[in-house]
């Protein structure tokens, strides 16, 4: 058997806790700049492998899978800040506790409630959001009906969103601060879809490293879901 390490050997572990329907299928469909089949003899060009997103086609469509672990590298930087502010905070409140309970610790006081003990909670929060970015998973499902969106974590559906192709204007890219990485020299994309009157996003792929990856994933779905990859709206 094929062993696997790094980045795809973790994805795989936490892929097991997964409901088996959806892992089923996902690991033979990687973007490897082939071609799948959708309907019939309809094509649709792949992009590069990534680890970030995996694709099985379907009877009337394509099912992308971004699993867990696809933004480590953001997530452990994000999360690294988190804990050197908690760990700064707290030592800044074991050390302004014992004067902030004295009859003359007023500044004590004021540092610990208005800087201190904030700054410790705001790393903390940083740090939760780094375990959110690393375990959440995403997936998509492209029909010529429609995109379905669907926000897991740990195999759990969180949040849910579908829209119609009737309602569809357009798919277009986005830089997402959160998402980019000190680690990773190209910018890292995510595609939304709009509404004819742009008020509701839907995302439709995340964690796309570098331009071409994204212009690859963005004609697959467009061509998915019935649309030319320029159309504009009339």
């Amino acid at each position: 058997m094929r062993k696997v390490g790094g980045v795809r050997a973790l994805q795989c572990a936490v892929g097991k806790l997964l409901p088996r329907e959806l892992r089923n299928g996902i690991a033979e469909y990687l973007l490897l700049f082939r071609e799948a089949e959708v309907h019939g003899n309809d094509k649709i060009r792949v992009c590069p492998h990534s680890s970030a997103v995996n694709v099985t086609p379907t009877p009337n469509g394509i099912e992308l899978y971004f699993p867990p672990l696809r933004n480590l590298t953001s997530a452990v930087a994000l999360g690294a800040f988190g804990v050197i502010a908690t760990a700064l905070g707290s030592i800044g409140a074991i050390a302004l506790v014992p004067g902030a309970t004295s009859t003359s610790g007023l500044m004590s006081s004021v540092l610990l409630a208005a800087f201190v003990l904030p700054f410790a909670m705001f790393g903390a929060v940083f740090v939760l959001i780094a375990l959110y970015m690393a375990l959440n998973g995403l997936i998509v499902r492209v029909t010529p009906q429609g995109i379905t969106s669907i926000r897991t974590l740990f195999g759990v559906a969180l949040v849910k969103h579908h829209m119609q192709k009737i309602d569809l204007a357009a798919i277009e890219p986005q830089i997402a601060s959160r998402d980019q990485s000190p680690f990773t020299p190209e910018a890292v994309f995510r595609l939304v879809a709009l509404d004819r009157a742009r008020v509701r996003r839907v995302i439709v792929a995340e964690s796309l490293n570098g331009e071409s990856i994204m212009e690859d994933v963005k004609a697959m779905i467009e061509q998915a879901a019935g649309r030319t990859p320029n159309k504009e709206q009339a």
